[in-house]
This record gives C-alpha cells, structure tokens and sequence, in this order.
C-alpha cells in the first residue's frame, strides 16, 4: 500500500510503540521525504520526526545516541510503519491506531 506522508510540526506526546532497526537518518529521509523537523529534548535526541499518515500521528527519534546503532524509537500504528519501513519495523505490540489528528 502506498502511504502519503505529512510533515506535523505540533506536539504529538508520543511515547514508544515500536522501533526502526539496521536503518539510518539518510534512509528515514528518503522514505518520509523530509529531514528532521521536531525539537524534541536535546539532552536525549538529535534526530526526530512528526508527522502524520492517513491522520494518524506518528513520531520516529532516537534516544541517548540509539542512532550510533541503527535503532530508532516509533510512535503509531504498526501497519503504517510496517508499510513505509517493511522488515525494518517491530512493534511492541501495542500499536497506537486511535491517536487521528
């Protein structure tokens, strides 16, 4: 299924819901068609992205360097990650699929 994506610059009050692995901020960029586009805590992350996807809220950051590793923390429902990201996305089983901007 093909996926639009919009750039969200608000608040989204994510917490983690799934993660991105064996990936990078090149790749994210490419498959969200942007860069980094929220202030998130910069104590804690240097890479985050708000965004939404069929009005659903969806956030990907790293946490306290996760990036040097390839992992990225997700915020949404699984199946829009698993769409955009394929084998890259797990989920922790609790998908959010109700948070509709």
């Amino acid at each position: 299924m093909i996926r639009k994506v919009h750039i969200y610059g608000e608040d989204i009050s994510s917490h983690r819901t799934g993660s991105l692995h064996d990936i990078n901020v090149s790749i994210i960029n490419h498959v969200l068609g942007f860069e980094p586009n929220y202030d998130d805590d910069p104590d804690k992350v240097e890479n985050s992205w708000a965004f939404t996807v069929d009005d659903f809220a969806c956030a990907i950051w790293d946490y306290n360097g996760s990036h040097r590793v390839g992992t990225y923390s997700t915020f949404g429902p699984d199946d829009v990650f698993a769409d955009l990201f394929g084998d890259k996305y797990t989920s922790f089983g609790h998908s959010i699929n109700n948070v509709v901007l």
